[in-house]
């Protein structure tokens, strides 16, 4: 899964067993704000600045 929300995004991968990859381009201000709060408590597989960076991250899970 992946998403720029903790809670919206993340979590539910996590729930599904998926593997999950935050990129931390949220624009919204809810979402960032969200994203602080809960950054101890959902934990992503992987955080990229850029979607460019996916590709390598999924080679490297296969």
């Amino acid at each position: 899964m992946v998403g720029d929300s903790l809670l919206e995004d993340i979590r539910g991968g996590i729930e599904l067993g998926a593997q999950t990859v935050l990129v931390r381009s949220a624009t919204d201000a809810q979402v960032r704000h969200d994203n602080e709060l809960h950054a101890a408590q959902v934990v992503p597989d992987a955080v990229l600045d850029d979607l460019q960076a996916l590709p390598a991250i999924i080679r490297a899970w296969t």
